[in-house]
């Protein structure tokens, strides 16, 4: 149980590569894009952000409309929601109603 604690805890610091393996030319599949968002242009920003170490710009589908500047919190795990705070932009892998 606690190797297992340990191993999680590492886990939730990680942060994974976009992807792994040689990156291809092109996706043609559909399902590829739609499963998992992988286009040609996210193809060209993985290879950008290896090419120049950019790797600290987040890119992704805004939820709602419109354009907003401010503070932009970073929600990796369930537990990290509580320290959204009001006016904060969140950013995270997906959300739901509930």
């Amino acid at each position: 149980m606690e190797r297992r604690k340990r191993i999680l805890k590492r886990l939730e610091e990680w942060t994974p590569p976009p992807a792994l393996g040689r990156m291809p030319e092109t996706v043609v599949d559909p399902a590829i894009a739609m499963l998992w968002g992988v286009t040609p242009q996210q193809l060209q920003e993985w290879a950008r952000a290896q090419r120049d170490g950019s790797g600290n710009e987040l890119a992704g589908a805004a939820a709602s409309p419109g354009e907003v500047e401010g503070i932009a919190r970073v929600v990796r795990s369930l537990e990290e929601i509580s320290e959204v705070r009001a006016g904060e932009i969140l950013v995270c892998t997906s959300t739901s109603p509930a």
